[in-house]
This record gives C-alpha cells, sequence and structure tokens, in this order.
C-alpha cells in the first residue's frame, strides 16, 4: 500500500536471504503497512531466483476477486530447465488468508487514488456489448434477439469467433464508416421497436422538452454530451412545432430521441 513519497527501509530479519528488493518503490512511495505473502511458484522460477535471476522494477499486487496476483515480475528463463520452463513475465498468485485480504481491498476501495474522477476513464464498446446494453435501456418487450445478429456481422463482431487469443481489440478499430452505420441502424430498428414501452416510460417528464430529454439521458446512459449536441436534441424536439406533451408527441419523439442517442458517437463509450 502507497501513499506520498518517502525513502527508507528496513534490514531483513537475521537468517534471511533476500533475493530482489523493489529499491525505487521504497523511495517513491510511503510505506503504510507491510504484508507477508507466500509465492505460488514452478521449480524452474524456484531455481532462476536461487540465482537471484528476478527483476521487481515495474511489479506491482494485483486484486482479482477474492485473490491477490503479482504481475509484471520478471523472473528470468532457467537455462537447464529446457522445454519444461517457465514463463518469465506470468502472473503469479500470492497466498494470502482471508483475513489479510480484507484490508488490502478495504485500503484500495478507500483510497484517493481509486475514488479521485480524473484517474477514471472509459473505452470504446465492443459491437456485442453495445447491441447488450442498448436492448437492456431502450427495451425488449417484443424484440427478438435474433434480430441483433446480423447487425453484428455488419459492426464486424461475430460470436464464438474471437480473432486470435489476445481477445477483441479495445480501441477505434471498431468503428469504420460501415460499422457506424450499422450501429445507427440497428439503434434505428430497436427505437421503432419500442416506441410506445418508450412513450409510456417518458410520459411523467412531458412537461417540458428538457425534462423529457434529461430522463432518456438517464435512462440511456450517454457518455456527458456537450453543450451543443445537447442542444441539437431540444431542436429535434421542437421540430414540428411548439412541445405540448401530448400523447401523439411522446409517441413520435420517444423513438427518434432514443435513436438519436444510441446512435450518436457519445453511446459507444462505456
Amino acid at each position: 500500500m502507497t501513499g506520498a513519497k518517502r525513502g527508507g527501509g528496513k534490514r531483513p530479519p537475521e537468517g534471511v536471504k533476500v533475493v530482489a528488493t523493489h529499491r525505487r518503490a521504497r523511495f517513491e512511495y510511503e510505506i503504510e503497512d507491510r504484508i507477508e505473502a507466500g509465492l505460488v511458484l514452478t521449480g524452474s522460477e524456484v531455481k532462476s531466483l536461487r540465482d537471484a535471476n528476478v527483476n521487481l522494477a515495474d511489479a506491482y499486487a494485483q486484486v482479482k476477486g477474492d485473490e491477490l496476483f503479482l504481475v509484471n515480475c520478471r523472473i528470468g528463463e532457467y537455462a537447464q530447465a529446457a522445454h519444461f520452463g517457465h514463463a518469465p513475465l506470468r502472473e503469479r498468485k500470492l497466498l494470502l488468508n482471508r483475513t489479510e485480504m480484507k484490508p488490502v481491498v478495504r485500503f484500495i476501495l478507500r483510497s484517493p487514488w481509486f475514488l479521485d474522477p480524473d484517474r477514471w476513464y472509459s473505452r470504446y464498446a465492443w459491437p456485442v456489448e453495445f447491441v447488450v446494453r442498448a436492448i437492456r435501456e431502450v427495451g425488449w418487450a417484443g424484440f427478438s434477439v435474433d434480430a441483433a445478429r446480423t447487425p453484428l456481422i455488419n459492426m464486424g463482431q461475430s460470436l464464438f469467433e474471437p480473432p486470435d487469443v489476445n481477445g477483441w481489440e479495445l480501441g477505434p478499430g471498431w468503428f469504420s464508416t460501415g460499422a457506424m452505420l450499422a450501429r445507427m441502424n440497428f439503434s434505428s430498428t430497436l427505437a421503432a421497436n419500442q416506441r410506445f414501452n418508450l412513450a409510456r416510460a417518458a410520459a411523467p417528464y412531458r412537461k417540458t422538452p428538457e425534462d423529457f430529454r434529461d430522463f432518456f439521458f438517464d435512462r440511456l446512459s450517454p457518455f456527458p454530451y456537450e453543450r451543443e449536441p445537447s442542444a441539437d436534441l431540444l431542436a429535434y424536439l421542437n421540430t414540428g412545432g411548439a412541445w405540448t406533451g401530448s400523447d401523439a408527441q411522446l409517441n413520435a419523439k420517444s423513438a427518434g430521441l432514443a435513436k438519436l442517442i444510441v446512435g450518436s458517437s457519445e453511446y459507444q463509450f462505456i
């Protein structure tokens, strides 16, 4: 666990041989607590450690579920192991009992670094993430999941056909002109299918176009809109006459507004 900068460190207990240390961490961070843990190793890794063939410079611990793993620790290959050796940078399980894990998780979740909004990030949604999220948020009553299969392929993703062992791309490579058009077409089809359900759900917010638009922002959870595109959505609601909030207006505008939001660039982030 780390905080502000502070140097220094303690000498190891008598009889304990230190194989590797993370010197930079001791000088760049304040050590607030120390936790002793076992490390699951293969035979070739143990022999490499005995030769001090290890580098902790970029290593860190990562919580996964209720377990802790050592990540980015390089343990060099052991030449005599030949093809029975290990991957130098593989993740290695740290052995802690549950009592010791609780303060680690509690510290992480309450730390200022975890709670700092400037450290949060978003990424582009995979096509299947986009489709599932849209169906969940727009609605699915009477909508067949089979209707999403062809649009998914047009967006560039076929289920059960990963491109390689590294998994799916996380970046903007999903967003060709054709793929984005497929997303917009899917949003139009789904919104039209759910238009009456959307209108009923939005009825309590019919008083003003701003209330109506904000209901859809909350229901559909797009990435925050800037002022100009947000104003464009209001202009759409006022197209064709002044806003009255009538049933006919709700039925006409609900599907259109949902289509515009789900098909917008702001909705492509998660």
